[in-house]
């Protein structure tokens, strides 16, 4: 990797905890419910936040969060996969897009 290419993941990802206070507070109204736990995924090609989530009524959920400071691509990526992804039929051994958050800077999916 040269001085000028974009930051990669190479395995380590922004920790749920640390994505700004506002997006976490959309998370938890999205999906109904405090989060008790966030478990960070490790790879993939971003450095931003890819967590799995226990929330206080019992529930589960994964979300993402990227930003155009980590990698300045990976945004656009990002509402791709989540274009796609609501374009899928429910299945019930994959979970589904349940909510998308896109503040021009910032993409959120979960």
């Amino acid at each position: 990797m040269t001085a000028s290419s974009p930051l990669r993941a190479v395995g380590v990802r922004t920790d749920y905890r640390q994505i700004p206070a506002p997006v976490r507070e959309w998370v938890e109204r999205e999906l109904g419910s405090r989060v008790l736990q966030a478990e960070t995924q490790a790879g993939g090609m971003s450095p931003g936040c890819a967590s799995r989530l226990r929330l206080a009524d019992g529930s589960r959920a994964f979300v993402k969060a990227v930003g155009a400071v980590l990698n300045p691509s990976t945004p656009d990526l990002f509402r791709l996969e989540a274009e796609v992804l609501s374009k899928l039929e429910p299945v019930p051994w994959r979970a589904s897009l349940r909510a998308t958050y896109d503040d021009g800077r910032r993409r959120l999916t979960a």
